[in-house]
């Protein structure tokens, strides 16, 4: 019944704006709302039993450890919403590069989520979470040096999907090379060049050498040698 007041006054509240968005977040938080709202009518309701200290005290602990996994479980649906609703853009917008730096992004928000969560977890349960992190911290930094060219690849990625100085169909010189973009990926970016072969550049090499972008030119220059007779 809590869940069901909270929801009518958000749908409300939803309907007068101009976006959907917020109509989509409502919906997605329907199920975590009603089990929160459980809850916590649960934990408040088991104060006038009159427990003893230590039942009351675990209960308290189940209701954060519970809390923790629900606070996840709506970041991840924000996470798919917000996702969902940022690719529907960029399709309308034909960014396809960036559609796939997109989930890519997803994929590393919701580890970051999970990760958290299993962390809060760890510590409600009354383990040392700064020993974790620490040597978390250190696997991260001897990860980075074993990868450093995947990752140098992999921002390089990012910078061409958002800066975007070429795009898939573009006709472009690049360092010494010259031909069409065929596809912009993760790793490498795929270019036709002038031979009909293809050539597949690491994105870290070709974010930082200078990009000729012929597809973005407003007019060119038609230079003629015209021939006539002597008379």
């Amino acid at each position: 019944l809590v869940a069901w007041v909270i929801l009518r006054l958000a749908r409300f509240f939803a309907r007068r704006t101009t976006t959907g968005l917020d109509d989509r977040i409502i919906e997605s938080i329907h199920r975590p709302l009603r089990l929160a709202a459980t809850l916590y009518l649960f934990l408040a309701g088991s104060y006038w039993l009159r427990l003893d200290v230590p039942v009351q005290r675990f209960l308290v602990g189940v209701s954060r450890g519970l809390t923790i996994l629900l606070v996840t479980w709506v970041f991840l649906r924000l996470v798919d919403i917000l996702t969902r609703a940022a690719r529907e853009r960029m399709v309308r917008e034909e960014r396809r590069a960036a559609v796939s730096m997109l989930d890519l992004g997803c994929r590393v928000a919701k580890v970051l989520i999970v990760a958290l969560g299993l962390l809060g977890l760890l510590q409600n349960l009354g383990f040392n979470v700064s020993g974790i992190v620490a040597g978390l911290g250190l696997g991260g930094v001897a990860l980075a040096f074993a990868a450093q060219k995947t990752v140098e690849n992999l921002f390089g990625g990012v910078s061409l999907s958002l800066d975007q100085p070429i795009r898939v169909g573009d006709f472009c010189r690049y360092g010494s090379g010259m031909g069409t973009v065929e596809d912009v990926g993760l790793r490498s970016t795929r270019i036709r060049t002038l031979e009909r072969t293809v050539v597949s550049v690491p994105n870290g090499q070709l974010a930082a050498v200078e990009i000729e972008n012929f597809a973005d030119r407003d007019r060119f220059r038609v230079f003629a040698t015209i021939g006539v007779r002597y008379e």
